[in-house]
């Protein structure tokens, strides 16, 4: 489902070494005001040319993952939570229960062979990527990046390649040169990196960070879905009745901040194609048996409410395209999103939208009339399948045709892949 979390106002932190005109003063203010997934020291200044440290680093990555879950609904702690303990964090350390969160809840930032975390040490540029790259393909739920080398000195068999990759792919650090992964990173770059890296992530997983986001700094992917059905559909009127129906359908949507509300722009175009029986409104005796294509445009507007509940309003255009009684139909359609818990871990994304037409009912040959009315149910599981994570989708429409509003059902079951 669609995800936004919304932060109440809080008066912004300001740093007297980090100026308006620093490059990494936007950034600063989002990771510490927006996030608050970082924090300056008690003298109000920030010390962004000061190294990280991997202590440090864990209480901002442990942070960064809550800020995940909080705005975005979803659990991204490990599927097995392990309970390894470092010989150099014991229980009393400030920092052990950010180690244990990314170390065993999360899984995203390990230690070292001989059993120690070494908090102490700088944190690198290499396992900076590593940790980043490894909760996108948490996020993603595969290992997809390119395979050309980006830079000389982190090649093919390069231990960190496929995660250095994964970021580039994803503009998040620019390609060209060497890499220099043995060098520290100062709090500066670890603030840009974790702002740039929380403003690509939030539109992957379907949600949209709060409009006290200064300045975005990266560009946000479209994403794109592509679905794939099969179905029937029943009419009772016309005695219909197949399971010949298949469909394609792509969608896309676009986080924005409109008139002070951050909302999500959904488009969504189907095409689904199936026998149907026509009854002649000029002949009550004689039906018609052909093929039918159906054009499916929707644009809606989605208002977060919460990361488990959204209200939705928009407009639809049906098209059924036949040799009989062609129709077509405009419709206001409004409804909701919400995202359940159900046994067995499953917790599918539950979609309801009902549509009606602002104007006068269009004639057509057909006895039965056009279309009049449109209700809609989806519920959408995310799935494992051979490496990748598609939605399963199942779903029922009821198309209301004529004044009389008969029902056309059509019961549908398919994959949703993100591209």
């Amino acid at each position: 489902m669609l995800c936004l979390f919304s932060q109440l106002a809080l008066a912004a932190v300001t740093f007297k070494d980090v100026s308006p005109n620093h490059p990494a003063y936007d950034s600063v203010s989002n990771v510490v005001n927006v996030y608050g997934i970082m924090s300056g020291y008690d003298d109000n200044s920030f010390r962004g040319s000061e190294n990280i440290n991997r202590f440090q680093f864990a209480g901002v990555l442990a942070s960064a993952m809550t800020y995940l879950e909080r705005i975005t609904g979803r659990n991204l702690v490990a599927a097995r939570p392990t309970s390894d303990q470092f010989s150099d964090v014991p229980e009393t350390h400030w920092a052990h229960k950010f180690v244990n969160a990314v170390a065993n809840k999360y899984q995203v930032m390990g230690g070292f062979a001989d059993g120690t975390f070494q908090g102490d040490k700088p944190l690198t540029r290499l396992e900076l990527a590593v940790i980043l790259g490894k909760i996108v393909y948490k996020v993603e739920g595969r290992e997809k990046y390119t395979v050309n080398p980006y830079y000389e000195d982190v090649d093919r068999k390069h231990w960190a390649f496929k995660y250095v990759q994964k970021l580039v792919d994803m503009k998040m650090i620019s390609p060209g040169g060497r890499l220099n992964g043995d060098e520290p990173v100062t709090r500066y770059e670890v603030a840009v990196a974790m702002d740039m890296f929380l403003q690509k992530l939030a539109p992957m997983m379907q949600s949209q960070l709060p409009s006290e986001v200064k300045s975005a700094i990266v560009y946000p992917d479209v994403p794109i879905a592509i679905e794939a059905r099969w179905g029937g559909v029943v009419e009772s009127a016309s005695q219909t009745e197949n399971w010949l129906f298949y469909g394609l359908g792509i969608n896309t949507w676009r986080g924005v901040n409109f008139l002070g509300r951050n909302i999500i722009w959904e488009l969504g175009l189907q095409f689904n194609s199936n026998p149907m029986i026509y009854l002649d409104a000029a002949n009550p005796y004689t039906y018609h048996s052909l093929w039918e294509n159906r054009y499916l445009a929707k644009l809606m507007t989605n208002f977060l409410l919460s990361p488990q509940l959204a209200l939705t309003l928009g407009v639809e255009y049906l098209s059924l395209n036949n040799s009989f009684s062609p129709s077509s139909y405009l419709g206001l359609a409004f409804g909701g999103l919400v995202k359940i818990g159900l046994p067995c871990g499953l917790s599918p994304d539950i979609k309801l939208t009902y549509s009606i037409p602002p104007g006068k009912l269009e004639s057509a040959p057909s006895s039965l009339g056009a279309p009049y009315g449109r209700f809609y149910f989806e519920m959408a599981q995310e799935i494992g399948l051979l490496g990748t994570t598609p939605q399963f989708i199942l779903a029922v429409e009821d198309l209301l045709m004529g004044e009389n509003k008969y029902s056309r059902f059509y019961d549908t079951f398919g994959l949703r892949f993100k591209l």
